[in-house]
């Protein structure tokens, strides 16, 4: 038994090891460029000997949601290149960046324990090292540069791809190991961080998700992960393009009195606008990585998810992305089963929908919700087995061999 917990224990620090360049603080690149360099080489050794784990065990049957986030990968390179919208060195390091830790997860998906273990350990640095830093340089975080407020983890959006792994994996740790100071510090961490930067797309997705948990506990049904995609994007529609928000009082309200903010979604429906108005010219193959909306003299990512994929890899991308998003549905939706993990990703995948709307993320900041959405099943799995009925029935099994045994 000793031996077999050394071999887990060194598993889940190898898996951290290989996780922890990938995931790089976006102030680390401005505030310390040498660490940065640090991080870069890191990334780049974990990767190739992820690459060699892969091939030396031929391990190479991709899982599908894999297959896909390469596809979208391959093709941003692939248009990026064509378009020279960024340099071919920096293009095959946000590939190599961006597939890394979907990889690391396939690969590891049979050792799921000590996979999630570690991936919990890496987020809870960030998140704890977020709140530091937001606290002690309040009201603008870790700052770095520019009129927007900037943080630890970048700007108040980028906190909370953070954010939505890292609550899930501690729920999920709470579940499998009944242990409950270290989850439940976690989320409060991710909750204090939305809080004190109070992103508002954040706040309204985490309450949405949480409402969701709610309902699905007392009724005992889930809600269809299919209902809120549409939800969302009908909601995505008429925000981004119809603008109804701004002629009904209760929208008026609740953007203007709830969520602070003014009508134009800090400055946002100005940003649609222009990218609305380049979207048709490139919606053939898009136009490569990279910010491409123009704003104030400033270019801009297109502060929706669907724009910014249409942005940078036109209608192909956007196909590959409804394909992922759809079948993660599938399987959350599988035999219509109701369970603790599957209303967890239900939850992470409803507040990364609602995200969608007023930013975008395309890196292994969304790829990890995405690849642990689609491994529900094993996570199921394995939090079954944690239980203690299963426990107590397992020790019972190996009472009854030994008594066999001896008669």
């Amino acid at each position: 038994m000793t031996l077999t917990n050394n071999k887990q224990t060194r598993k889940k620090w190898l898996i951290f090891f290989l996780v922890f360049p990938q995931i790089r603080p976006t102030s680390i690149v401005t505030l310390f460029p040498f660490i940065s360099t640090l991080y870069t080489l890191g990334s780049i050794v974990s990767f190739v000997f992820v690459a060699l784990f892969l091939v030396t065990t031929k391990k190479l049957k991709f899982h599908l949601t894999t297959v896909l986030i390469i596809a979208m990968e391959l093709w941003i390179f692939f248009v990026t290149v064509i378009h020279k919208s960024q340099s071919i060195s920096n293009n095959l390091f946000s590939f190599i960046s961006s597939i890394a830790i979907p990889l690391i997860i396939y690969y590891y998906s049979d050792s799921m324990d000590e996979l999630l273990s570690a991936l919990m350990m890496n987020y809870e640095w960030l998140m704890y090292a977020s709140l530091i830093s937001i606290i002690m340089f309040f009201p603008n975080g870790m700052y770095i540069s520019g009129n927007a407020r900037q943080y630890f983890l970048g700007n108040e959006n980028g906190i909370v791809f953070y954010a939505i792994p890292a609550m899930f994996l501690a729920f999920i740790h709470i579940k499998r190991k009944r242990r409950y100071f270290r989850g439940v510090i976690l989320i409060a961490v991710c909750l204090a961080n939305e809080i004190i930067v109070w992103c508002a797309t954040a706040v309204v997705g985490i309450a949405v998700s949480g409402l969701l948990i709610i309902i699905s506990a007392r009724k005992k049904k889930m809600i269809s992960y299919f209902t809120v995609f549409l939800g969302t994007l009908v909601a995505d529609v008429l925000i981004t393009i119809v603008r109804l928000f701004d002629r009904f009082w209760f929208t008026l309200y609740l953007i203007q009195e709830v969520l602070g903010k003014s009508l134009t979604l800090s400055r946002r429906t100005f940003i649609w606008d222009n990218a609305l108005s380049l979207i048709p010219s490139c919606l053939g193959s898009g136009m490569g990585r990279g910010d491409h909306v123009l704003f104030r003299e400033t270019y801009f990512h297109a502060h929706n998810e669907f724009f910014q994929i249409l942005l940078v890899g036109g209608i192909p991308l956007l196909i590959i992305f409804f394909i992922l998003l759809i079948h993660i549905g599938k399987v959350i939706n599988k035999n219509n089963h109701v369970s603790f993990s599957r209303m967890m990703v239900m939850a992470m995948m409803t507040c990364l929908l609602i995200q969608f709307i007023a930013t975008s993320r395309l890196t292994f900041r969304l790829y990890v919700p995405l690849m642990l959405g689609s491994y529900v099943n094993e996570i199921d799995r394995l939090i079954i087995g944690c239980s203690p009925q299963k426990r107590l029935k397992s020790v019972r099994l190996r009472l009854s061999s030994i008594k066999n045994l001896r008669c």
